[in-house]
């Protein structure tokens, strides 16, 4: 009789969560270490600096139909954009749901992670209660510890004779420590943005240095739609590379020209992670924030830039990133020297394929779903179920990955991992036998191919077909445009109602809805392939590219 397999994992926040469920679903016998007392991860607030750390206003960026884990959608009547507590409390509804909870050791902390000759992983953990160490034996390891916790601290000439603090984005929570003074903010990525913009209300005045500029989108694009249920898309995905760019340049600068507001940035728009913020250009059209180019070097009470210009400072916080780091593997396993990681498919170490990172990825989308596909994957390769190349094979692969990366963006350590959010997920979904075949479903379906192929690339497509299908998905396809654009309230009553069989004029109201969100996409589909079509053959005029 084959013994059931044991997996060890490692966090359990988003990717953590998932692994858990992805192992019960296979028959695995999970067993998940966490070093904090509760389950969220980088979204879980504390008033101090932890493992992983928000800060107090901390919204998601991604829109909630498009973040949910691909069997679980958030609740109708959650907010758009998620604050950090609603986006834990959805983690809480998963876990209870999928009864996660009981296989996870709170506050234990993962100390050392080696293999056996035989192949298998000794996990070495410490109970931070008692301080007493375990050691235990798994057949596989799923990392789950994400790769926003290790600060990359920057250095400037002078520092060590400023009379201020400085401290790193990731032991910022709100505003009160700096109110009333001059605060100098370096980096312009999400965290940087959010916390210039929240500090530019209680400062004396907020500097924002940036060495290369920024394209600023906003959440929410025409008609108030969240802008990533337009871009992820798959006709949108399709489109030669240049032609996408041309037209995410013109609606990118019509939202706000970087160039008016001393951003400009030095990389073409698909170059870079994508900078979201709803009120950055505000707060600097009115003078709250600065905007000033890289630190040539810090005095005792102020900042000099390479412009030469000096202003004064009190604090200054670095926006500067994260180093990717796993210090309890071992490192004749693993190491990794300037965020560049190699793992297939962004997943298996090649050598040790009982090895797999979850989560270990920057995608141009959320996070969840992708974690989820990516764990229903890696959880078929230990069943046994699917095999993946050799060890060579995917060395070659993971080479070709990264020069596609490299030529795609520009050269930085925050695009070691980044990946592009509909293209990775079918991949993923390749290998399991969950992308959908739209020709047979066009034959079959067509109102719901249609909806697949010209709506937002939902998460919840990818249980429509393959391993552990949910009956639900088509359903839930179907609700997206009521659950973004009928008001929360509103739409909270409709699904009780629904949910008690309730009143026809509702669903004769929704059919409607239907229709004219039918006509709303075909012709925002023509106007974007116009539109790019006219810049692809240069009669639309482009910004300039240095």
């Amino acid at each position: 009789m084959t013994q059931t397999k044991r997996v060890g994992i490692v966090g359990a926040g988003c990717s953590g969560l998932a692994a858990i469920k992805a192992c019960l679903e296979e028959g695995l016998v999970p067993v998940c270490f966490e070093q904090d007392n509760d389950i969220g991860g980088v979204w879980r607030y504390t008033d101090v600096e932890s493992h992983s750390s928000v800060y107090k206003s901390t919204i998601i960026n991604t829109s909630k139909e498009m973040m949910c884990y691909t069997d679980f959608p958030i609740p109708a009547d959650f907010p758009l954009f998620m604050p950090h507590s609603k986006v834990v409390e959805y983690f809480r509804l998963y876990m209870n749901h999928f009864q996660l909870e009981q296989h996870i050791r709170f506050q234990t902390r993962v100390i050392s992670v080696t293999r056996t000759l035989d192949g298998q992983w000794i996990v070495v953990s410490k109970c931070l209660q008692t301080s007493q160490e375990a050691t235990q034996t798994f057949d596989a390891i799923m990392v789950c510890s994400g790769h926003h916790w290790n600060p990359n601290i920057v250095h400037f000439e002078g520092e060590e004779r400023f009379t201020g603090s400085i401290i790193h984005s990731h032991g910022y929570k709100d505003f009160k420590p700096f109110e009333n003074q001059n605060v100098v903010v370096v980096g312009i990525g999400n965290s940087g943005g959010d916390i210039a913009t929240e500090l530019s209300r209680h400062c004396k005045q907020v500097y924002l240095s940036t060495r290369s500029g920024a394209w600023i989108f906003s959440r929410t694009s025409v008609g108030g739609a969240p802008s990533d249920e337009i871009a992820l898309n798959r006709i949108i995905s399709s489109l030669p590379t240049r032609l996408v760019e041309s037209v995410a340049t013109k609606l990118v600068k019509d939202y706000g020209d970087p160039a008016l507001f001393n951003l400009t940035p030095n990389f073409s728009i698909t170059q870079a992670h994508p900078t979201v913020n709803n009120e950055l250009l505000g707060r600097i059209s009115s003078g709250h924030i600065i905007v000033k180019r890289n630190i040539s070097r810090i005095l005792e009470h102020s900042v000099e830039f390479e412009d030469q210009t000096v202003a004064p400072a009190d604090s200054i916080i670095l926006a500067t990133g994260y180093k990717i780091s796993y210090p309890f593997i071992d490192p004749q396993i693993l190491t990794i020297e300037d965020n560049s990681v190699s793992f297939y498919k962004n997943i298996f170490h090649p050598k040790y394929s009982s090895l797999g990172f979850i989560g270990c990825f920057q995608p141009v989308g959320a996070l969840m779903p992708v974690s989820d596909m990516q764990c229903r994957w890696f959880v078929k390769t230990i069943t046994g179920e699917l095999t993946l190349p050799t060890e060579s094979q995917m060395n070659q692969d993971i080479i070709r990955k990264k020069a596609e990366m490299a030529k795609r963006y520009k050269r930085s350590a925050r695009h070691t991992i980044q990946v592009d959010y509909t293209p990775y997920m079918d991949e993923l979904a390749s290998q399991i036998g969950a992308k959908p075949n739209f020709l047979r479903l066009l034959l079959s379906d067509p109102m719901l191919a249609y909806k697949c192929l010209t709506g937002p690339n939902t998460p919840c497509q990818y249980r429509l077909v393959g391993p552990n299908p949910w009956a639900g998905a088509k359903a839930e396809i179907a609700r997206t445009y009521w659950n973004v654009f009928v008001p929360r309230d509103y739409a909270a009553t409709i699904e009780r109602r629904r949910g008690g069989g309730e009143s026809r004029k509702d669903s004769s109201s929704s059919g409607m809805s239907s229709v004219l969100m039918t006509l709303a996409k075909m012709v925002a589909i023509v106007s974007v392939v116009y539109m790019g079509q006219r810049a692809y053959h240069g009669t639309l005029v482009l910004p300039a590219t240095n």
